[in-house]
């Protein structure tokens, strides 16, 4: 029988389900002293939800993932309310985290989903996902056409035994954001959005009194470049070293690569025509404190020339002199023929062949795109039970 000790309640303890040691779940209180709560969001009324003394903290100290709901709560000693008497969903609004950005989170933090992202891709595979939403609801609200995010949200909460509610109209159309977000709290565990502009997603963080997750706006997209190092962790076994050539314009998935190698000691590179670069401005804040490495440069054979992993994004669309500009950076087959074979081609959908890339580069063997996308659901999961204390 394992020994029972203090673990964290989400990633650290799921990751217990790789072992294979484990034969049951059980849910320990740990004890804590008061935590200075140093989120900026709302926490109307949430300490005087707490108790005096100590507050235990559930605990999976790892086991069958079918197992999950048979977990129990235990008292601290010296606390007379005991934990079963502190809903889960006060608990979290104590430790509000939100995941607006991906370096938004500690570099610890973010290893530790990317780590379980590979625990709960073998769970998926299984067909033994743990139950660690049961009795949580999620707020999806994506008012726009994209679907891979948003199924695999939707999928990822109702596998572990959540509640999903779609959240009608557009983020800001009607409503201030920061009461949207105080309103939406009364109901929901978490809440997931898309809108357009990262400011009213901000917004919305801050009437809200539990997590918010950032679906995509226009200045970044932090779940699908999650996913997309999930990926590569499971393919090369480790992020050490790993050297990213993004060929495309300024955008989304372009600052995100940046906010990872804020966070992880990774070097991402930006590849592009001259004027289409990421702002120095925004690199110079990302830098002041940055894990890795991050450049921009004009020169596409030198780039990929040393990269483990080539990603790609949309050119911007409907002026033909820009895409003339952007011509010479098309990933093609020719251009990813001397490449090593172990170079990891990840091209972001939606993929549009004869711009960006080129036939024969998505039948390329090091393109991967189809394999990566697995692991949105995998890292969503992760994000989720990490940010929801579950």
């Amino acid at each position: 029988m394992p020994s029972r000790q203090p673990a964290r309640a989400t990633l650290g303890s799921i990751s217990a389900l790789a072992s294979g040691d484990a034969t049951r779940i059980d849910k320990v209180a740990a004890h804590q002293d008061r935590e200075q709560i140093t989120s900026g969001s709302r926490l109307a009324n949430c300490t005087s939800r707490r108790p005096n003394g100590l507050m235990g903290r559930a605990v999976l100290a790892g086991a069958g993932a079918g197992d999950c709901c048979e977990s129990f709560r235990r008292s601290a000693p010296g606390d007379s309310l005991g934990v079963g008497t502190i809903p889960t969903r006060h608990r979290m609004l104590l430790m509000k985290r939100d995941f607006l950005a991906l370096n938004s989170l500690t570099s610890d933090t973010v290893t530790r989903l990317l780590d379980s992202a590979q625990v709960f891709s073998r769970a998926f595979t299984d067909r033994s996902m743990p139950q660690l939403l049961a009795g949580k609801s999620v707020a999806i609200w994506f008012p726009d056409s994209g679907f891979r995010n948003r199924v695999a949200f939707d999928l990822g909460v109702q596998l572990m035994g959540g509640k999903v509610t779609h959240v009608p109209g557009e983020l800001g159309e009607r409503e201030d954001p920061a009461d949207v977000g105080a309103y939406l709290s009364n109901w929901f565990d978490a809440i997931v959005v898309r809108a357009p502009d990262i400011a009213r997603v901000r917004e919305l963080a801050r009437g809200a009194s539990i997590p918010v997750i950032n679906g995509r706006t226009s200045h970044n997209h932090p779940c699908e470049i999650l996913g997309d190092l999930a990926f590569i962790q499971s393919a090369r076994g480790s992020l050490s070293g790993l050297q990213v050539a993004f060929v495309g314009p300024a955008g989304n998935i372009c600052h995100s690569w940046f906010e990872a190698s804020a966070t992880l000691p990774i070097h991402v590179t930006q590849v592009c025509p001259p004027g289409f670069e990421a702002s120095e401005t925004f690199l110079s804040e990302l830098r002041e404190s940055a894990a890795g490495e991050m450049t921009t440069t004009p020169d596409i054979y030198g780039a990929l020339k040393h990269a483990d992993v080539i990603c790609t994004d949309t050119w911007p669309g409907g002026i033909p002199e820009i895409a003339d500009q952007f011509r010479p950076y098309q990933i093609t087959a020719e251009i990813l023929a001397p490449i090593p074979q172990e170079c990891l081609f990840l091209p972001c959908p939606p993929v549009h062949r004869g711009e960006e890339v080129d036939a024969g580069a998505m039948m390329d063997p090091r393109c991967r795109v189809t394999q990566a996308k697995a692991f949105l659901l995998h890292a969503q999961n992760a994000l989720l039970a990490e940010l929801t204390d579950a």
